[in-house]
């Protein structure tokens, strides 16, 4: 039999309720809402435009004063206002200063902090350490590789800032382009004289010159003896005709003068090729000197009433030697200044007079001519003064125009080139400080063919 007791107490275990889960727990979640989101996109968005703007901003307010400071360093007074308005004649500021330089002189090194403002690199600053005579523009260096270029900045880095700055700059950027109060200024550079127009001498070399005046004519004398040619003017030396050489005192024809007759130079060969200067004074024998020892080359000759200066330059030898042989004493050597394109003399572009007491030379080099003086025998000379610079005249200048002949007038000394077909005459500048300066003529009047025919040279 069985027992119902463990049945009852299956189903009883069957309807047992469960114990219930406990209920999770509650999570706490931000309330949601579209404004927030648009209200955030927005500031970041303002950050995103304001930062960088705000930046060229200030880069654009730092770059102002540098180009500034940039400028007057650079070209003088006026460069910070010739770079904002007219940067062509801003460069050619540049170029004068450099001309004019000495040739072991940087006159930009004083502008490197500023430009590296610029910039925002120093790498660029040895370019403005560089030396004058190491770039090319300055014309005494054939191998010269520098380019004024490389020291000359624009204003797109302004521009660009300014640009990018707005709304917080809204000023043009030429109106940022200030000096500070503590800028360094450089001297304001002189610009060499624009050259005239002459007509009548020949750009001949090596030939003895001398001149005088007769009358109301100035009178300038090419070579000695049969091969002399005589030209005279009658406007202070704008034109010259060729004049007729009636030798009333043959020996002046065989001797190199000035104004004083009785005393002069005349010029003889030795056997070995040296040259031979015989000096005649009043009331003395005269003098026999050698002014160039050996085979040489002449380069030019000129003289004075004291003294007769020759430009030879010996055979195997590149460079020219000058010689000044006076009345009273022997000839000695003449020594230029240790500065290009003086010294070494190896161009042949230069030339060599004598006025007034004084020995001037010129020399061109790269389309410049340059222009220095003694008066103590080359004991002191000048400084070298820009006669002419062809970059001045843009496209119309050339190396081959320059004037670099050289012929006194008594106390006007002439610097002339070589005739042009094209003008029919050649740039013409005088001088009446002894080479120290030059300008142009503008005292020009025909001067009669039947009057210059009648010259006389007998003073």
């Amino acid at each position: 039999m069985g027992s119902p007791a463990p049945r009852a107490y299956a189903l009883r275990s069957q309807t047992r309720p469960q114990p219930k889960a406990p209920p999770p727990e509650p999570v706490w979640l931000p309330p949601i809402r579209l404004r927030y989101l648009l209200l955030a996109s927005i500031a970041v968005g303002a950050v995103s435009w304001a930062v960088p703007r705000a930046r060229a901003a200030w880069r654009a307010h730092e770059l102002g004063p540098a180009y500034g400071d940039y400028a007057v360093c650079m070209a003088g007074p006026k460069g910070a206002q010739l770079l904002r308005d007219d940067p062509s004649s801003f460069q050619r500021l540049v170029r004068r200063r450099l001309i004019a330089a000495a040739p072991n002189e940087a006159p930009f090194s004083r502008c490197a902090a500023a430009a590296a403002k610029i910039t925002g690199s120093d790498a660029g600053q040895r370019a403005y350490q560089t030396v004058a005579e190491r770039f090319a523009e300055y014309g005494t260096d054939p191998a010269a590789r520098a380019r004024l270029d490389t020291v000359l900045l624009g204003l797109d880095p302004l521009r660009e800032s300014v640009s990018a700055a707005w709304p917080f700059v809204r000023a043009r950027s030429s109106t940022l382009v200030r000096p500070s109060l503590t800028a360094r200024e450089a001297v304001h550079p002189v610009a060499p004289p624009e050259p005239g127009l002459g007509r009548g001498l020949p750009g001949t070399t090596g030939l003895v010159k001398s001149a005088w005046r007769y009358r109301d004519q100035q009178l300038v004398a090419f070579g000695l003896g049969a091969t002399r040619s005589l030209f005279g003017s009658g406007d202070g030396g704008v034109s010259f005709r060729p004049a007729a050489d009636v030798r009333a005192l043959e020996l002046e024809s065989e001797r190199c003068s000035g104004r004083d007759p009785s005393r002069g130079f005349s010029l003889s060969t030795a056997e070995d090729g040296s040259l031979i200067v015989t000096a005649s004074a009043p009331d003395t024998e005269p003098r026999a000197a050698v002014a160039v020892s050996g085979e040489h080359r002449v380069l030019a000759i000129a003289c004075d009433d004291q003294a007769l200066v020759v430009a030879a330059r010996r055979e195997g030898q590149s460079r020219a030697e000058l010689s000044l042989c006076r009345p009273e004493q022997r000839c000695e050597a003449l020594p230029l200044p240790a500065r290009a394109p003086f010294s070494p003399l190896t161009l042949e572009s230069f030339d060599v007079t004598r006025a007034s007491g004084a020995t001037i030379v010129s020399v061109a080099s790269g389309g410049v001519v340059r222009v220095i003086s003694t008066r103590d025998d080359g004991k002191s000379w000048t400084p070298p003064s820009v006669a002419f610079d062809a970059g001045e005249l843009g496209e119309r200048g050339r190396a081959a125009d320059a004037p670099w002949h050289l012929v006194s007038l008594g106390s006007r000394v002439l610097l002339y080139g070589n005739s042009s077909k094209a003008t029919g005459g050649y740039p013409l500048l005088a001088s009446d400080d002894q080479g120290a300066s030059f300008h142009a003529l503008s005292d020009v009047r025909a001067v009669p063919r039947e009057q210059l025919a009648s010259t006389r040279p007998a003073r």
